[in-house]
This record gives structure tokens, C-alpha cells and sequence, in this order.
């Protein structure tokens, strides 16, 4: 009962924001929710815990790509934003820790969740800037969302092959298939409702390939939890878990949408 009440709040605020708030507002909204995600890669990554100046100045520099996208800003190419957030890790080390030596295993870890979360996840935003941005949110959201319930559901009443026991033992195949018509079906309907200029067969095929990326990315974050020992990656969301057992699909799927878009333009 948690994660429906959770889910339908969760829906209802996000169609408010996409239908009713501006580009400023939803920048705003992913760049918190986005801080909340990078504390959660942090709990994981370091469970013995970082003190706190060190844990927000690390959470500052994962969110900075996020950041440079507030709209009216100078747009710059994303390697920028990736190479602007190394230099102020690397001043952040030389200030605070001049003569410790760098631990490879950590930066390694600080480098997955700055691209992780901030390259990638800086990207819906980016798409949210385009023209008709928030329609095609809402076609993203349709994708990784029925994905996420279509799998849960069928999943639990058909699912008996394992997609991938050895990263997210819970994942079956019947659950992956009954995820995919159930984003085809909420997109075709998402499509119509905001008269998307894309053909409908070229949205079911767009649907169908996004649907398999949003797969990968929920199952590269099962892998991290599985390496950190953990179920979810946090508790913030009764039910649901946390932040990034929300964005898992998102993350991956944000990127690929916003670069067809900027092709089919």
C-alpha cells in the first residue's frame, strides 16, 4: 500500500511540474533531487561514512553539471561540464589534503557517480530546454515509468525466468516483456494526449530501444547496490526505496532521447 500511495504522489507532483511549471522550475527540482541522489552514491560507495564537509563539498562537485544547465545560462558542450567539476575535485583535494596521495580505488568511485549522476543525469534538464521539452519528459517518464510498473506487476504474476540472477535476482524475463508493452501502450497514449510530432510507429520503435536501455540502467545500479551490500539505495521514498531506485532507468534512458532528439531536429 506505501508504494502505491507513494507512486501516485510522486505522479501527481511530477505532471504538475511538467504540465504547469517552466524550465527554471524544473532545473531547480532535478538539481535537489539530484543532491538527494548523489548522497545516496555516496552512503554506498563510503560505508564508513565521510565527514561532512568532505561528503557536501563531494556532492557539490557530482551536481555541478546539473548546475550549468539553469536556463539562460551560457551552453556549453558536456565534456565542459565534466572537466569544470575534475578541476574544482582536484582544488578540493590540493586545499584540504595537500600531502595525502590520492586513492585511485575512491577517485574511481568519485568519478562513477560524478558521470553517473551528474553527466548523465544533466541531460533531462537538457531535454526539458528543447522545444516542446516537457512533452517529451513526459514520453521519457512514460517509457521508464510503465517499464518500472510493467515489470513489478507481470512480473510478480508471470515471472518465472530470471533476467539476471547473478546482478538483481529479482528481475525475470516475463516481468522485462510485460514492462515493454506497458511503456508502448503509456506512451502511444502520452503521444496523442501532447500531439507529439514523431509518427506513432516511430514511437513504439523509439519506445521499444529506450525500454532496453532503461533495463541496462536498472541493472547497472542493482550492481552497485549489490557490490555496497544493499537492497535499496535509500529510504527517503516509503515503499519505493530511494532516490536512485527511482532514477535507476531515467538516468540512462535521458541521455540517449535527448542526442535522437538533437538528430531528428
Amino acid at each position: 500500500m506505501r508504494r502505491e500511495v507513494t507512486g501516485s504522489l510522486l505522479v501527481i507532483f511530477w505532471l504538475i511540474l511538467l504540465l504547469f511549471g517552466n524550465a527554471g522550475q524544473f532545473w531547480l527540482v532535478t538539481l535537489i533531487v539530484a543532491g538527494f541522489a548523489a548522497n545516496e552514491y555516496l552512503t554506498m560507495q563510503f560505508p564508513d561514512g565521510l565527514a561532512k564537509t568532505e561528503r557536501g563539498t563531494l556532492i557539490g562537485i557530482i551536481i555541478l553539471p546539473v548546475f550549468f544547465q539553469i536556463p539562460g545560462a551560457v551552453v556549453m558542450p558536456v565534456a565542459a561540464h565534466l572537466f569544470a567539476a575534475l578541476f574544482f575535485y582536484c582544488l578540493y583535494r590540493f586545499m584540504f589534503f595537500k600531502k595525502a596521495p590520492i586513492d585511485l580505488t575512491n577517485f574511481g568511485k568519485f568519478m562513477l557517480g560524478l558521470v553517473y549522476i551528474g553527466l548523465l543525469f544533466a541531460h533531462l534538464p537538457m531535454i526539458r530546454s528543447l522545444p516542446h521539452g516537457a512533452a517529451w519528459v513526459l514520453i521519457l517518464t512514460a517509457i521508464t515509468a510503465g517499464s518500472d510498473i510493467g515489470a513489478y506487476y507481470i512480473g510478480r504474476l508471470r515471472g518465472k525466468t530470471q533476467l539476471c540472477p547473478d546482478v538483481s535476482p529479482g528481475k525475470t524475463k516475463e516481468g522485462m516483456w510485460g514492462g515493454l508493452l506497458t511503456a508502448i501502450v503509456l506512451v502511444v497514449i502520452v503521444a496523442l494526449c501532447m500531439r507529439v510530432q514523431l509518427g506513432i510507429a516511430s514511437l513504439v520503435i523509439l519506445t521499444i530501444f529506450l525500454s532496453f536501455v532503461g533495463v541496462f540502467g536498472d541493472l547497472i545500479e542493482s550492481a552497485i547496490k549489490r557490490s555496497a551490500g544493499v537492497k535499496d539505495s535509500g529510504t527517503i521514498l516509503p515503499g519505493h526505496g530511494g532516490v536512485l531506485d527511482r532514477l535507476d532507468s531515467m538516468i540512462f534512458v535521458a541521455p540517449v532521447l535527448y542526442y535522437f532528439l538533437i538528430w531528428n531536429s
